[in-house]
């Protein structure tokens, strides 16, 4: 059957009621729904049903990511995270793993008698941001995370220690000062696979 004979209008209709799984799906069976098919993706995340879908859970910071952009060529779509720096103390200056996981939203109902829809951010993928070891003080690393199912790009600094001030009482301390780093998350980029896997 030759889709080219259906009305542009009619397509757009059908398309707007499809599964975002079979959206994807169909985007990649016809070159003539492929246009269509994008189009619809880009709209659902723009403004419908995927605009405050994922999240970002960093160390002990969670935060909703906004989408930005989708890029039809690459078939990813970037996000900002509004999220302000997470402070991580370590005791001594070795390489450890910060733990993230990438949050999908789930309508989840009070109880069984209610309609009443409550939003709640499950955990749906782990992954970790390295943390290196012989950042020097005040400088910033650059940082990308980059696996199969979400590409992540942050900032990390190690924070200059505050200045020893002069104790009157003289109490001895009994740990050295913790080194402290900021790490800022700047943006996320998942690709459609990732959506439709998660949806």
């Amino acid at each position: 059957m030759d889709l080219a004979v259906f009305p542009s209008e009619i397509t757009q209709i059908i398309l707007e009621h499809l599964p975002i799984k079979d959206l994807i799906r169909a985007e990649r069976t016809s070159k003539l729904l492929q246009l269509f098919c994008l189009s619809e993706i880009e709209r659902r995340i723009k403004t419908g049903s995927l605009k405050d879908e994922f999240g970002v859970l960093i160390h002990l910071g969670q935060a909703q990511a906004q989408p930005q952009q989708f890029d039809p060529i690459t078939k990813t779509v970037q996000y900002t995270i509004p999220m302000d720096p997470i402070t991580i103390n370590s005791m001594y200056d070795h390489r450890r793993n910060i733990h993230c996981s990438l949050l999908r939203k789930q309508p989840k109902f009070e109880d069984a008698a209610s309609t009443t829809k409550k939003i709640n951010y499950l955990s749906q993928h782990g992954f970790t941001i390295p943390l290196e070891k012989g950042i020097t003080e005040g400088k910033t690393v650059q940082i990308s995370v980059d696996n199969a199912l979400c590409q992540l790009d942050a900032s990390l600094t190690r924070m200059v220690p505050p200045t020893a001030t002069t104790n009157t009482d003289k109490k001895l301390s009994l740990a050295p000062i913790p080194l402290s780093y900021s790490l800022q998350v700047t943006s996320m980029r998942l690709p459609l696979s990732t959506i439709a896997a998660s949806s």
